[in-house]
């Protein structure tokens, strides 16, 4: 579901590998990024943290729709619950953490991807919460983390239409950092983390304590109304479709 390697000295990549499902997350794919972001928050042989999908169409496609449909209310609870427990790891990891995103990032990939510290993408990638058309919301964050990184205006079109924005569009934005040519992804990305991984670890572990204290966490917050939320709405459709 996933796979971990060494891509410089000081940088573990963690990448996703469901590419006939465009990366999907599925519960064993969950739980192996909690257990992979566990290890390496205590192994300071790392500076950098580097996620990235495998295949040439997705970082990730989101939540696996058929595990989310098939749940029940305390389903739902667990897997909201186990989703901001793991991005929230990912928030607090020591390390700096970096998204490369090629093709799909959405939903809860988007969310992924809002969790790291910053995102590069190639010039094909395409962001969006389609979750409204799909009559639910969010439910491992997007909403606060959409709104604190970029414009509330854009974020709240991106979240009530559920279209999709291009990279262009989403550096201009500041969701993404960087964009570069499909040619030019592998290298451009190598060479910034390799810089990042250069950083003294103590300036990093304090500018992360700086930037999280000039950023009120309030996805935590959400933890619990988003659950509630979910099972609502999709307790709902449930019993239209019995009925």
């Amino acid at each position: 579901m996933i796979y971990t390697d060494e891509l410089s000295e000081g940088v573990l990549r963690i990448t996703l590998n469901r590419p006939d499902v465009l990366n999907a997350i599925n519960w064993e794919m969950l739980s192996q990024i909690e257990e992979t972001v566990d290890r390496i928050s205590v192994d300071d042989s790392y500076r950098v943290v580097l996620f990235a999908g495998n295949g040439d169409r997705a970082f990730c496609a989101g939540a696996d729709l058929k595990v989310v449909r098939e749940l029940d209310s305390n389903g739902l609870d667990r897997w909201t619950t186990t989703g901001h427990r793991v991005l929230d790891k990912i928030r607090n990891l020591p390390q700096i953490s970096v998204a490369s995103i090629h093709g799909y990032c959405l939903g809860g990939g988007l969310e992924l991807a809002l969790s790291c510290d910053m995102r590069i993408a190639r010039k094909d990638a395409q962001f969006g919460f389609p979750e409204i058309t799909n009559g639910w919301i969010p439910g491992w964050g997007g909403v606060p983390l959409l709104t604190r990184a970029i414009n509330y205006s854009q974020a709240v079109a991106m979240l009530f239409l559920g279209d999709r924005i291009g990279s262009i569009k989403a550096n201009d934005c500041g969701l993404v950092v960087n964009v570069f040519e499909s040619d030019d992804i592998e290298y451009s990305v190598k060479t910034i983390v390799e810089r990042l991984a250069n950083h003294s670890p103590p300036a990093v572990t304090y500018l992360k304590s700086a930037l999280s204290l000039n950023n009120p966490d309030s996805v935590a917050a959400n933890s619990s109304f988003e659950s509630e939320i979910l099972c609502s709405l999709l307790s709902g459709q449930a019993n239209e479709t019995d009925d």
